[in-house]
């Protein structure tokens, strides 16, 4: 993110003008008392910005406050970017999001946008040649599945093919590039392509590649380590990073959980799953959630406070898969339950919105049919979209399911998760129309 600017105004005044504003400032606390006794709490807002996958702190969840203040939401603009299931990220004012068109021999472009967040105006773009889809009719989705990562005044981002690109957020000059397929293993490609969006920690990016994890640096794109684990399959799980035993570890894995030193690349712990890990492991404090393929697949947690994991509970409450994530709140996990849906296509009712509780899985509440939704988290509300084209408001409360409103999307499949900055809402459906809707007070 650009840093703030913070403008500094001096003045100068006769001796009974200093008495005057001196006097002044002495009622500004008692101003500002009577102000916010009389303001509704609902009108005071901060905003945050939305720079990578799942949000700022990667949990599915925003600090931002007075967001959901206009409902039904207001449309602002709406761009076409091309097919895809990359999610839209938002810093400094700016949105980035990928696209792609299908061309000849199964390949095509690949454009990673840049666009105005408050008007959708183009600010600029990036466009290579990638394939359009993988090859396995089971598999044959069109377009990129990664998210790219905002960092500072750059952003990077990942095809499906492991195009990896470092932009200047400003102009979109392409800074240093890498294909991770020269670093993946060979003899066992991904059925799916590079789905998993990469996370930035210090100077360095890390990525969840065929079979393994690596580093790169953030200035330059020189190979820093990588490490080999788990088995490759889908590569639907994004890294997210832990402080386990002391020392910032990247989590990562297929059908184990990996905790590697980030620094170095060192294998601190593992935990073996033996079901697929397909959802981004969510992370509070030391604990770590995650939840495995159904067929027997199961979700759970762990602590890894000590250096190594130590299993909390383990249930079927939630299994996570296809699409969603679930948010983190206030202790709390909202998310999709897709049992019963793994060899579908498209889901409009059978899978169940839950809560849970993250400390100990236990089940606080079901809603059922709300067929494969993306959830995020804001001062205290739930933002649930859902793959039909429908955004649903309800209160982000164990309590129970408390509804507040619903708001029709333009008609399409939605899978990317929403992003939500600065009062705006950002959605993206799989054929690439992306809808910025404004949540916040005008």
């Amino acid at each position: 993110m650009l840093p703030r600017r913070i403008a500094r105004q001096g003045c100068c005044a006769a001796a009974e003008g200093c008495g005057t504003l001196t006097r002044s400032l002495r009622r500004l606390p008692l101003i500002a008392a009577v102000l916010a006794a009389w303001l509704p709490m609902s009108s005071v807002s901060s905003a945050a910005d939305w720079p990578q996958w799942r949000g700022p702190s990667r949990d599915g969840s925003s600090p931002e406050r007075g967001c959901f203040v206009t409902w039904p939401p207001e449309k602002l603009w709406s761009a076409s970017v091309g097919l895809g299931y990359s999610s839209v990220v938002v810093a400094a004012g700016r949105a980035y999001v990928m696209g792609h068109v299908s061309g000849e021999g199964g390949r095509g472009t690949d454009t990673v946008w840049c666009l105005d967040a408050q008007t959708g105006k183009e600010l600029w773009k990036h466009s290579y040649d990638c394939l359009s889809s993988m090859k396995d009719k089971t598999a044959e989705y069109f377009g990129p599945r990664a998210t790219p990562v905002a960092d500072g005044d750059a952003v990077y981002t990942l095809s499906l093919e492991g195009h990896v690109f470092c932009l200047s957020a400003a102009t979109g000059k392409v800074r240093w590039s890498e294909k991770l397929d020269e670093f993946a293993i060979k003899e066992s490609p991904l059925l799916y392509g590079y789905c998993a969006s990469p996370v930035v920690h210090g100077d360095r990016i890390v990525f969840h590649l065929s079979g393994a994890c690596m580093a790169l640096a953030k200035a330059d794109g020189k190979p820093l380590w990588r490490r080999k684990g788990g088995a490759p399959m889908f590569n639907g799980s994004s890294p997210v990073v832990v402080t386990a035993g002391g020392k910032a570890c990247v989590v990562f894995g297929e059908q184990e959980l990996l905790g590697v030193d980030v620094e170095s690349g060192t294998k601190v712990w593992d935990y073996p799953l033996e079901r697929a890990v397909t959802m981004t492991p969510v992370i509070s404090g030391s604990r770590i959630f995650f939840s495995t393929y159904p067929n027997k697949g199961f979700c759970g947690a762990i602590d890894v406070a000590g250096g190594s994991p130590k299993p909390l509970w383990t249930n079927r409450q939630v299994l996570n898969y296809h699409v969603g994530c679930p948010a983190l709140w206030e202790g709390h996990l909202y998310g999709v339950d897709c049992s019963r849906t793994e060899f579908s296509n498209h889901d409009k009712s059978i899978s169940s919105l839950k809560c849970i509780e993250f400390e100990t899985g236990a089940l606080k509440w079901t809603q059922k049919e709300f067929g494969w939704s993306q959830v995020i988290a804001a001062d205290g509300k739930l933002l649930v979209q859902r793959e039909s084209g429908e955004l649903v408001l309800a209160e982000a409360s164990p309590a129970g399911y408390k509804e507040l409103g619903r708001s029709a999307l333009p008609e399409g499949v939605y899978w990317a998760l929403p992003a939500l900055a600065d009062g705006k809402v950002f959605c993206r459906s799989n054929a690439g129309e992306v809808i910025c809707l404004r949540v916040g007070a005008k």
